[in-house]
C-alpha cells in the first residue's frame, strides 16, 4: 500500500496464475469474507496498481482475495478464489 500523496494504492504481483477464458479480479474483504469490496483487475503479466477509495476502511478489510472471473456480465464473486493473503500498510 502506497500514499505517496495521490491516494492510496494496492501494488499485488501474482505469479504462477493459470490460463483461463476470463479474468482475475482483485478484492479487499473482511476477515468474516462478508464483506467484498472489488479494486479492480490483474493485468495479463498478473500485476496491477490498483487505486483503493479514501472512503475504505482499511482496519476492516484485512484479507486481498484475487478471484477467476467469467466474461458473463456479473459483477459478483465467482467463488473461485485463487489466491488469498493478509492485507497490510
Amino acid at each position: 500500500m502506497d500514499d505517496g500523496g495521490g491516494g492510496r494504492t494496492l501494488d499485488i504481483t501474482v505469479k504462477g496464475l493459470p490460463s483461463i477464458s476470463g479474468y482475475f479480479e482483485v478484492r479487499l474483504m473482511d476477515r468474516t469474507h462478508s464483506k467484498l469490496v472489488s479494486l479492480g483487475v490483474l493485468g495479463p503479466d498478473g500485476r496491477a496498481a490498483l487505486p483503493v477509495p479514501q472512503n475504505i476502511d482499511l482496519g476492516g478489510c484485512s484479507v486481498v482475495d484475487v478471484s477467476m472471473q467469467r466474461f458473463n456480465g456479473s459483477s459478483d464473486h465467482s467463488g473461485d478464489g485463487l489466491v488469498h493473503g493478509p492485507f497490510s500498510c
